[in-house]
């Protein structure tokens, strides 16, 4: 049977699921679904399966799509930086995928930027990136979940320089408030975070940014709430996610005092995303009348046209690119289409003609 998900195997789950103690949505995981494709559940896996039973022999994982793949850097096993990363990494994975035809890798871990500080003492994540862009065939490399003080100037560089590195960071900052970020055990201040911003926009001035925020952590006050708004009406980001506070049994976070009022949490959380939404409309505003790549996802039968993405988008969270073509079009492919529209998150417009790709 085939699922849309990819899914990422923690290790203590191993040999449960291989002695058939349990099953693939018994699992408490991360999932990164995506529309664009299939996988087979078979091939979930790294390392040795039997029909049936897959288990993962090495903590790593990579996926295989039509067109994307998503690649673990991390296991899930926590140290004090967040995630292992895993030494000798495969490449030989990622040219593997490639021949068979994906043109897109995901690079993503629970803290992408700390890759290589626990077992080299320095951050290696833009070398392997680098390394990733020489495989042939893969077109654009996208990474998520980097943490804002790890954002270096050589990884920016990178992105800025390399080619298949898409403009594109996922950067969870989750509040702006110092005494917030701390209650939170985040590093940095709000200041860290805007000297971080205002060095990304400047080595890359065409960067998507995408970020998540927090409304209603334990002790935020309203004071600590409008600021967190000025801060999003000041930076504009391209593209956000906002979540009201939810308690998880044993968690520091839970057992804190002043819990803001549950309706609260909610109520912040829309007013963000209200918000966000004119913002997100001027910026699609913006790209009216222009021209972009766009990796074709599917055809809507419902509208009876294609949609895909571009580089400013990641799978599922982000926009789709809804556009007319006269002629039948093949999942995968990279087209060139002039935008004539847009509606809140999505874009409309038309192919023009095939990209070089």
């Amino acid at each position: 049977k085939a699922y849309n998900e990819i899914y990422l195997l923690r290790p203590e789950h191993a040999k449960a699921y291989r002695d058939g103690d349990i099953h693939i949505h018994d699992f408490d995981f991360y999932s990164l679904t995506t529309t664009c494709c299939q996988i087979d559940i078979l091939k979930l896996f790294h390392g040795g399966f039997s029909t049936g039973h897959g288990y993962l022999r090495e903590p790593m994982s990579i996926q295989s799509y039509a067109a994307l793949a998503a690649i673990a850097i991390q296991s899930n096993q926590n140290d004090q930086h967040g995630g292992q990363s895993i030494p000798n990494f495969d490449y030989g994975m990622a040219e593997g995928v490639a021949k068979n035809g994906v043109t897109e890798l995901i690079v993503v871990a629970q803290d992408t930027t700390a890759y290589g500080i626990d077992i080299y003492g320095e951050y290696r994540l833009p070398s392997l990136l680098k390394k990733l862009c020489k495989v042939d065939g893969i077109h654009w490399i996208r990474t998520l979940y980097t943490y804002p003080e790890k954002i270096t100037d050589e990884l920016l560089y990178a992105i800025r320089d390399e080619e298949k590195l898409v403009p594109y960071l996922d950067i969870p900052i989750q509040h702006c408030n110092d005494e917030i970020l701390k209650k939170m055990n985040r590093k940095g201040t709000k200041a860290d975070i805007e000297k971080t911003l205002t060095k990304i926009r400047e080595i890359v001035p065409d960067i998507t940014l995408r970020t998540t925020f927090i409304t209603g952590f334990p002790g935020e006050t309203e004071a600590q709430y409008e600021e967190l708004c000025e801060f999003i009406g000041k930076w504009k980001f391209d593209r956000l996610g906002c979540f009201a506070y939810s308690e998880e049994e044993d968690t520091l976070a839970a057992t804190m005092k002043d819990q803001v009022p549950k309706q609260t949490r909610i109520d912040r959380a829309e007013h963000i995303m209200e918000e966000q939404l004119l913002i997100a409309r001027a910026k699609n505003e913006q790209k009216i009348d222009t021209d972009t790549e766009v990796l074709i996802e599917g055809y809507d039968n419902f509208i009876r046209c294609y949609y895909g993405r571009s580089v400013a988008d990641a799978p599922d969270v982000d926009g789709k690119i809804f556009f007319l073509v006269d002629a039948p079009q093949h999942i995968g492919e990279y087209v060139m289409v002039h935008i004539n529209d847009c509606i809140e998150y999505d874009l409309l417009g038309e192919m023009i003609y095939e990209s070089a790709e």
